[in-house]
């Protein structure tokens, strides 16, 4: 909890680390030890790391899923295909690549891939994540095709670790989840480490792997 107020991490997983078949045991060793419901932390894959040596791959993450993890495919649309990825394997969360995102408002092209993925994921039961929100038309945008977070400097920058605190509190974040959230995230302050935070309604911890840094950003009317 930070100020009170209930988090979860997301953390990016390279393809190294989902080819070692000890990764679900590892992750579930690192949130026994911090107290750390497994919900509360979020995987982030790429569709090519996803489609690669699938057997290994879905077995991990199947386990993971079992253990109570959170699974988001980041990027989505911009590697090889993940459909049959998708049908065997569920996730929570698909995130449209900023490239789309950014040039749906003059392209027609991009303005309908980012509806398909949105109905998509939504389709597939999980969240639809737009990457890349840097104005407000942008947000309107998503907000009228029923996105679910919109991550982006439109909405705040990465804030310094010994800052993150005062952000939460300011931010006036509702303890259960609501229509509109906000994405904050901690970047690293001399000698600490790198924590991407997102207010999604569970506490939040930093296992694992060091995520990629996150601007901030908020969840959106469906």
């Amino acid at each position: 909890l930070v100020q009170g107020r209930p988090l979860t991490v997301a953390v990016n997983v390279g393809a190294r680390s989902l080819l070692d078949r000890r990764l679900p045991e590892d992750v579930a060793e690192l949130l026994g030890r911090h107290g750390i419901a497994p919900a509360q932390l979020i995987l982030e894959i790429t569709e090519t790391t996803a489609t690669s040596e699938l057997e290994v791959v879905e077995d991990v993450l199947g386990r993971l899923r079992r253990l109570g993890v959170q699974l988001s495919v980041d990027d989505f649309g911009t590697g090889y295909s993940s459909l049959s990825f998708l049908q065997r394997t569920a996730v929570h969360e698909l995130k449209v690549d900023r490239s789309f995102v950014s040039g749906m408002l003059d392209s027609d092209n991009d303005l309908a891939l980012v509806r398909a993925t949105i109905q998509f994921a939504h389709s597939l039961g999980a969240r639809a994540v737009a990457e890349g929100v840097e104005s407000p038309a942008l947000l309107m945008a998503l907000t009228s095709l029923g996105c679910d977070l919109a991550p982006g400097y439109h909405l705040g920058r990465p804030a310094p670790a010994q800052a993150f605190a005062q952000i939460v509190a300011a931010s006036n974040l509702p303890n259960q989840r609501s229509d509109v959230q906000r994405v904050l995230t901690v970047v690293p302050s001399a000698g600490g480490a790198e924590a991407g935070e997102r207010s999604q309604g569970a506490p939040a911890a930093a296992t694992g792997p060091p995520p990629r840094r996150r601007a901030a950003g908020r969840r959106v009317r469906r």
